[in-house]
């Protein structure tokens, strides 16, 4: 009967903390109580030659080296609905830190690669948000791999005395930050939510154990 219990117990914690896991994970909406995710914004578009230039939209940047593309191209950052992607891969840091950038050469076709120098991607988060994911060791940008159907991390670097994150790509993709604690690649997720409502959750899975404690202790 204790053992039976004990398993009992066991079970409970861990569907709890799944569910909680989930619930952090998933929908910003859904997990704030309901609400739509409202539309992105409009995408910045603007020229780009031979003498590359930075396009910024929010709190993120992308600079185009000079050399990198042909002179007459066009360059468009924007930022695209969360939940039309299949996300799949760590956890997505709160807000609309996703980018798609898109560059169309003098002829009127997409460059989507073989950017040389290679295109700087950098995103400013600020300080809590850092601190709430565990740390600036945690944090990526990734990109989106249409052929996988998931965000894969690209080699991130930390601006020294900011919460600036940049990467260097020479392919044009989705780019999001994301962070990685233990695990994590275990869990499929969308948009990730302020954890600060996990808080009562938290005590309730406490009191469970507590009474999970007492039972066996009975038996």
């Amino acid at each position: 009967m204790n053992q039976n219990i004990g398993r009992f117990s066991g079970v409970v914690v861990v569907s709890i903390l799944v569910a909680l896991l989930m619930l952090a994970t998933g929908n910003t909406a859904w997990a704030q109580g309901g609400g739509t995710v409202p539309p992105p914004p409009p995408p910045v578009t603007g020229p780009v030659g031979t003498g590359g230039g930075t396009t910024t939209l929010g709190d993120a940047t992308v600079t185009v080296p000079a050399g990198a593309v042909p002179n007459g191209s066009t360059i468009s950052v924007g930022k695209p609905n969360p939940n039309s992607l299949p996300d799949k891969g760590g956890f997505r840091i709160p807000g609309g830190n996703l980018l798609a950038i898109s560059v169309i050469g003098p002829d009127g076709k997409p460059i989507t690669s073989g950017f040389n120098p290679k295109i700087k991607i950098c995103f400013t988060l600020p300080a809590a948000v850092v601190q709430q994911v565990g740390g600036a060791g945690m944090v990526t940008i990734d990109w989106f791999n249409s052929q996988t159907g998931k965000f894969e991390p690209q080699p991130t670097t930390q601006t020294p005395g900011t919460n600036q994150f940049c990467t260097e790509v020479d392919h044009l993709s989705i780019y999001g930050l994301f962070f990685y604690p233990d695990a994590s690649e275990a869990l499929a997720n969308t948009e990730s939510a302020d954890l600060s409502f996990l808080l009562p959750l938290g005590a309730g899975l406490l009191g469970l154990i507590g009474v999970g404690a007492v039972l066996k202790r009975r038996k």
